[in-house]
Parts: structure tokens; sequence; C-alpha cells
């Protein structure tokens, strides 16, 4: 049973996870297939900052990466660390880019972003 727990985890963590008090981070373990045309990854009520549930939903529209927050509003912002993002951003709808790394800031209270992806 613990073994199954420990997977579980790994599973969230690589699809959302929080830096306490710093960011919640989104997608750092998300396979490249998974981002792919016509895709779609759901996640809901993930608990961060003590006592807040939060969620996304990533849909992937030809280069164009959406991905809508749910939940309650947080004081932090997200941080979207997708692999398919590491030098491959082109544009951003909000946030900041860090096109070498790959990652996209979030202001906290953001509802969406779209993210242009070059390929």
């Amino acid at each position: 049973m613990w073994g199954q727990s420990t997977s579980t985890k790994v599973l969230f963590d690589s699809l959302i996870a929080e830096k306490i008090g710093e960011k919640i981070i989104i997608g750092r373990g998300i396979p490249t297939e998974w981002i792919a045309d016509g895709k779609e990854i759901e996640i809901k009520d993930y608990s961060v900052c003590k006592t807040k549930k939060v969620g996304y939903n990533l849909s992937v529209k030809g280069k164009e990466v959406t991905i809508t927050f749910t939940g309650d509003t947080t004081d932090i912002p997200f941080s979207i660390e997708l692999f398919s993002f590491k030098d491959n951003i082109e544009s951003v709808s909000v946030g900041e880019i860090d096109n070498a790394a790959g990652t996209v800031l979030v202001p906290a209270g953001t509802k969406s972003v779209t993210v242009t992806m070059k390929k």
C-alpha cells in the first residue's frame, strides 16, 4: 500500500505541485506526447496554501496551449513548466516567459493563459 501511495504522489507532483509560499508549478512532468493537438488534461481540487483547492484544464489546439485555472484564487503565481515549451515559446497572452527554461510565470489571480509554441 505504501508503494502505491508513493506512486500516486509522484504522479500528482508531475502534474501540479506547490513550492510552499513561492509558486504553484504546473506540468513539470507532463510528457511531450500529451501536448499534441486535441489533447486535454484536467486536475481538480488540489490542496495548496494550507486551505485552498485549485486545479486547471490544459487543452491543445494546433500550436496553442490554453490553461484555465479553476478553484480558489491564491496569492501566489502559477509557473507553467512543460518540457514542450523549452526553447519553443513564441508568445503568451499573460505572464513572464523564460524561453530557455521553457517556463511561463503567471500572476496570481489569472484565470486563463494561452501559450503559442513555435513548432
